[in-house]
């Protein structure tokens, strides 16, 4: 799979970022071998083994555009009360000269704070390489009850590099530095700090956490240098493996109805943030410092989510007759270091939250009251929430619902199909569905937007003997309009955006089986 992409990150007509770009191959192998037995006797069983091989080669790129310089000025404007600026503007101390002045060259930065063309380029490569054997084992009791046992064991292995290079002037300012304490003085007694206190923590910026008036300008630094991967402390590589198992009973009640129980286990390896948002986690922090591979404004995150781990428990009920079928499943499933990635407006963010649970109720069915006529209906009632989500990108969101997954969703729908003669036919189809409200988004300001789903879809199709259809369709025909997600804007700090659903969609097509 070779892809290449281009787009526009800032979401508006400004052209304050220039583009996005992302240039992505991807080479994937895979085998799986399977011995199954087909005895006429009470016991059967599978066994199998898979083999999965990928090569992930991805570069990027982002700048800033042709209108960053004022954008950002009126950002540097709002953060410090119209106090510094980033050129020349009425009432507020110019920084590109002023930082320039404090280390002796006025000139040094002149025209240089984000500027266009300046940002981020980017290099990741990641090498998977995975193998399970896997087995069930079917034991028919009596007729009616049937055992089933399962397992898999899974072996993973990732080797992965980051490397990502900073343009960007901006971001490369410390402004804790030293040679800028005249400037953090200057501040704290325009603000009315005591001059004899402005002096201190103008020398100890990081004394006291507010003490810097600088600080406001740090959250504007989007392109910081970036911590390459693997060095000596991160090695860009993971190792797992686990062992999952499934058990099961099933009782044919009747030739027509079937129940069972079930309870399983699931796994999912380490996830690697390939993108300039990956950043070291805080845990290895004092080892970086010690070797003495911190970059300049060095910021903590996560490179990778650890893996998860699943239970499911499950009942449920089958039935099956010639005018009618339907399927009513109760279950209750938990996720350990459940791995999640969210937007936060300058970057995603890769973690794990500690529990995230579900336990719901599914129901499927259909009937056919004439031969002409089929009604189906669906509905899930889900109770979703994120047991222990400590170290979310918003804090700690323990006990919030996961965004977008409704606590109802239901689906109706009828199919008529009336021969019209030659083998023609006339099929008529139309489907409603609908889902509650929920979060549109997860944790902080997010979580209070939500979402609720009505839509309606509608077809008209001629099947003719030749093999020829044509179609007449629409969807969303009531024109059902809302937020499909909600996430921070981009480098715009209490400003949020979204993707609209689609609107009324309606068209023909044309088909021709053989």
């Amino acid at each position: 799979s070779d892809s290449n992409y281009r787009q526009d990150p800032d979401f508006t007509s400004a052209a304050i970022i220039d583009e996005v770009t992302e240039d992505r191959k991807i080479r994937t192998f895979t085998q799986e071998i399977r011995l199954a037995s087909d005895f006429d006797g009470p016991l059967n069983f599978l066994l199998g083994g898979y083999y999965f091989n990928e090569d992930i080669d991805q570069g990027a790129g982002i700048s800033w555009g042709a209108q960053s310089r004022d954008f950002a000025n009126s950002l540097v404007l709002g953060a410090s009360g119209a106090k510094l600026s980033i050129y020349p503007t009425t009432g507020a101390t110019p920084l590109e000269a002023t930082f320039g002045a404090l280390e002796g060259n006025p000139a040094k930065y002149a025209g240089r704070f984000f500027a266009p063309g300046q940002g981020l380029t980017e290099a990741h490569t990641l090498k998977d390489e995975a193998w399970s054997i896997f087995g069930t084992v079917d034991f028919e009791v009596t007729d009616r009850i049937t055992l089933t046992g399962g397992f898999n064991y899974t072996k993973d292995k990732k080797r992965f590099t980051d490397n990502v290079d900073s343009s960007d002037v901006w971001s490369s300012i410390d402004f804790n530095a030293a040679q800028y304490a005249t400037l953090r003085q200057g501040l704290l007694i325009a603000g009315g700090v005591a001059p004899a206190t402005a002096t201190f923590l103008a020398a100890n910026p990081t004394f006291n956490a507010q003490a810097n008036p600088l600080n406001g300008l740090k959250d504007l630094q989007f392109f910081k240098e970036f911590l390459d991967v693997p060095n000596s402390v991160e090695n860009g590589r993971s190792a797992d493996d686990d062992w999952s198992y499934t058990a099961r009973i099933a009782y044919k009640a009747t030739d027509n109805v079937n129940v069972y129980a079930s309870y399983a286990t699931g796994y999912k390896a380490t996830s690697v943030n390939l993108s300039r948002d990956a950043r070291p986690s805080l845990l290895d922090k004092a080892a970086l410092i010690s070797a003495g591979l911190t970059e300049i404004n060095q910021t903590y995150g996560s490179r990778v989510a650890t893996p998860e781990k699943a239970k499911v428990a499950e009942v449920g009920i089958k039935g099956s007759w010639q005018e009618a079928s339907f399927n009513l499943t109760a279950f209750k499933q938990a996720i350990s270091n459940f791995q999640n990635q969210l937007f936060v407006g300058t970057g995603f963010f890769l973690t794990n939250a500690g529990k995230q649970s579900t336990q719901g109720i599914e129901f499927d069915g259909m009937v056919r009251p004439t031969k002409a006529l089929t009604l189906s209906a669906s509905m899930v009632y889900l109770d979703a929430k994120y047991d222990s989500f400590v170290v979310s990108a918003f804090g700690d969101i323990s006990g919030q619902r996961p965004s977008g997954i409704p606590e109802l969703s239901m689906t109706l729908g009828a199919v008529f199909e009336q021969p019209i003669g030659d083998g023609n036919n006339l099929v008529l189809s139309g489907s409603y569905h609908y889902e509650s409200s929920t979060p549109a988004g997860d944790g902080g300001i997010l979580a209070t937007y939500s979402r609720e789903i009505n839509s309606i879809d509608g077809s008209a199709t001629l099947e003719l003997n030749s093999g020829l259809q044509f179609s007449l369709w629409g969807r969303n025909l009531g024109n059902s309009r809302y937020l499909t997600t909600i996430f921070p804007s981009v480098g715009q700090a209490g400003s949020l955006s979204g993707y609209p659903s689609l609107p009324r969609t309606y068209g023909a097509s044309v088909k021709y089986k053989f």
